[in-house]
């Protein structure tokens, strides 16, 4: 009997391989099927579709919805239309409102006090390698000319020398290295690789 796996994130989320990537290792194990139930988004199914037609395996379009009643619920959908107006119109407004709330978070972490914990925490040496904002809350100031996030500009905490203007359009970028000399707590990272995404 043949397996499936019918809950599939890939880089169109916060999976680790690209879409192509998921469907010949699919493939390569052996499985009849898979679905793309990327978070929010049905963006990565279309590519996969086309290896799977290559590959000669069943690919589900699916999608795992974020909601929300008392607490956080993530509700899987399978065989839904990739060409839906209406899914394409609520999916829009959840990615506004999620970038939305990021430029207030940035606010709120210098209102609440936290920034200047944070620089304090720098200044006496310890190493601050992410925080809410990410990397562009770490520069020197976050622009928001085409209202990507909400509009408007924050300034930044210095600890970086860096400005980030947003585009009218994000885009995500799959980024690995290794990590350099690092002291206090985290000095056993040194020299160990690591993955992740540039989103602007």
């Amino acid at each position: 009997m043949r397996k499936i796996d019918l809950h599939i994130h890939t880089t169109a989320s916060d999976g680790t391989f690209t879409s192509e990537e998921v469907v010949r290792e699919a493939a390569r194990l052996g499985l009849a099927a898979v679905a793309i139930t990327d978070h929010d988004t049905a963006a990565g199914y279309l590519r996969a579709a086309a290896e799977g037609e290559r590959c000669g395996l069943e690919v589900v379009p699916g999608i795992e919805i974020s909601t929300k009643f008392r607490a956080a619920v993530h509700i899987l959908g399978y065989y839904i239309d990739t060409s839906s107006p209406a899914l394409d119109e609520v999916l829009e407004w959840m990615h506004r409102d999620r970038e939305e709330r990021n430029i207030k978070l940035c606010a709120m972490l210098r209102e609440s006090g936290l920034e200047a914990a944070i620089l304090k925490r720098a200044a006496e040496g310890t190493v601050i390698f992410g925080v809410c904002g990410g990397f562009q809350m770490l520069g020197q100031q976050v622009s928001d000319p085409y209202g990507a996030e909400g509009g408007g500009e924050l300034r930044g905490m210095g600890l970086l020398p860096v400005k980030t203007t947003f585009t009218a359009q994000k885009t995500r970028t799959r980024v690995s290295g290794v990590f350099g000399r690092i002291g206090g707590t985290l000095q056993g990272l040194c020299g160990k690789p690591f993955e992740g995404y540039a989103i602007h």
